[in-house]
């Protein structure tokens, strides 16, 4: 491993400690990220999504206890909500519901809102959004 990719590789582990658990993180490289799969799977993590854009790498890195991520990208609406909705019921303690949608799910929150639930989402390049929904306060 080079030296850039060495310090590359510690500002991604830097980054990932940040992170709960089961915690996503998103990054641009500017790089293909090469050796970074191998440090982080001596780490416990994995890289989920590694997609090549004009000029740079979107990186996706998931937590040693990262659930899988449902990928609801293809359903016709309202599908995606009822599938978010139901596994969100579902979660226990502060567990954690992964989800690719079609778009940014903006009707959604007010009824995770009411549920007292707390999500995050991400609006991929495509405009597609990675979505996560935290049980508990």
């Amino acid at each position: 491993m080079q030296h850039g990719d060495v310090q590359f590789v510690d500002a991604v582990v830097q980054s990932l400690r940040t992170l709960s658990g089961d915690g996503v993180l998103k990054l641009l490289a500017t790089h293909e990220p090469g050796s970074l799969a191998v440090e982080l799977a001596a780490r416990g993590y994995r890289i989920t999504s590694c997609q090549r854009r004009e000029d740079a790498w979107d990186i996706e890195i998931s937590a040693p206890h990262t659930p899988n991520i449902a990928d609801l990208r293809d359903m016709e609406a309202p599908e995606p909500m009822h599938h978010v909705l139901t596994a969100a019921s579902l979660l226990e303690g502060s567990q954690t519901y992964f989800a690719r949608l079609p778009h940014v799910p903006h009707p959604l929150f007010p009824l995770l809102r009411e549920r007292g639930l707390r999500w995050w989402t991400h609006e991929e390049l495509d405009r597609t959004a990675l979505l996560a929904v935290r049980a508990g306060g």
